[in-house]
């Protein structure tokens, strides 16, 4: 069995507000293969080669009225079917695999539906289904971009696959020579071809609207983000595929220092790393401790206690607000750490009950912060 293909978008996640990620994609192996080897299709209805190897449906109309054959067929002992599905370009934002196709094994020679395969996969945006002569059996799982498929003869029985995990053993007997067997619905619906990598970048906020902006030089592809935190999902396609999608989460950083018109702390606590625990106790009562994490949770507490004016004491409250209390993270620049040098920790948040807020005097206020970052 040769390689299947591998569709991946890689993008640093968390971002600081307006920073910059390379996206790393990847493109490699096949996206359908019978018998270890590609297969040629045969007696087309409805549908045509494309220049990439691909099948697709030919005419407007959305009926399962399309389909082709193989013409390589087996005729004794165990071999295998399978095949990638991918989203076609067309299908913006969709995180399922394939959109509208029956693939698997046939005695006959022409297909001109679904009922025509035996044994098939039905993969389109309700699921993964198992289908034998017409009836459905199983709704397995939910299709995805990328999912690995197959149908084939093991130990001389019919299973099914789904990223090469068993989903259904057939109790159906068959006939020798079988076949792959084909079945299209949509005008746009595709099946197998080859890879392309002509690529094409996309990123998008919950609402999903276009943000950030690309930029390309040496081969290299670089996501800007936008100034404003948030959830992004990424999405790279070629002119046949989606290639994948990666979600990017965009942080701020916590105002500090002059240049966020804030004084220096009064205070400044950064309490000792602490070390979640982990406690497995057994029958004669003997005990074994270890930690989970190679990362410790760290704890600081920040005190301005030197009568911070009402707008210094906004930026901190504004702050605190856009991260929803202590449910959201962002990002903190802990300049003591490293020997001086410093380091940005991601994925900081206010401790719980961590904000106080002293206004005794509306024109001079104090506020005090605890934040924690646990490991991720």
């Amino acid at each position: 069995m040769a390689n299947p293909v591998i569709l991946t978008l890689g993008a640093t996640s968390p971002l600081p507000l307006a920073a910059n990620t390379p996206l790393l994609v990847a493109q490699s192996g096949a996206l359908t293969q019978f018998k270890n080897a590609n297969w040629t299709p045969q007696n087309l209805t409805n549908c045509a080669v494309q220049s990439d190897g691909s099948l697709r449906k030919a005419g407007s109309t959305s009926a399962w009225d399309a389909g082709c054959t193989s013409v390589e067929t087996i005729t004794i002992g165990d071999e295998v079917f399978w095949f990638v599905a991918n989203v076609p370009p067309n299908e913006i934002g969709s995180p399922f695999g394939g959109l509208q196709f029956f693939a698997g094994l046939t005695t006959k020679t022409t297909i001109s539906t679904y009922t025509d395969i035996e044994f098939a996969l039905q993969v389109y945006e309700g699921g993964v289904v198992v289908w034998e002569n017409g009836v459905q059996k199983r709704v397995a799982r939910a299709a995805r971009n990328n999912g690995l498929y197959q149908i084939g003869i093991e130990s001389g029985q019919i299973v099914y696959r789904a990223d090469g995990e068993i989903i259904f053993r057939s109790v159906q007997s068959f006939a020798y020579p079988l076949r792959v067997g084909v079945a299209l619905f949509n005008q746009f619906d595709r099946f197998g071809g080859g890879v392309n990598a002509t690529y094409s970048y996309a990123a998008f906020d919950k609402n999903n609207t276009s943000v950030g902006s690309f930029t390309s030089f040496a081969g290299t592809t670089t996501w800007h983000a936008p100034n404003t935190k948030g959830r992004y999902k990424l999405r790279v396609k070629n002119q046949m595929d989606v290639v994948g999608y990666a979600t990017v989460d965009v942080l701020a950083k916590m105002p500090w220092g002059a240049a966020d018109g804030l004084p220096c702390p009064t205070r400044w606590y950064q309490l000792p790393e602490e070390y979640v625990t982990k406690e497995i106790t057994f029958e004669d009562q003997g005990a074994e401790y270890n930690s989970p994490f190679d990362d410790p949770v760290r704890r600081w507490r920040i005190e301005y206690t030197n009568k911070l004016k009402p707008a210094q004491a906004a930026v901190l409250d504004n702050f605190w607000r856009l991260h929803r209390g202590w449910s959201e993270p962002f990002y903190f620049f802990d300049e003591r750490a490293n020997a001086g040098a410093g380091v940005l920790y991601d994925n900081v948040r206010f401790a719980k009950d961590g904000y106080t807020r002293d206004h005794q005097k509306i024109w001079q206020q104090t506020r005090s912060l605890q934040l924690i970052r646990r490991p991720l």
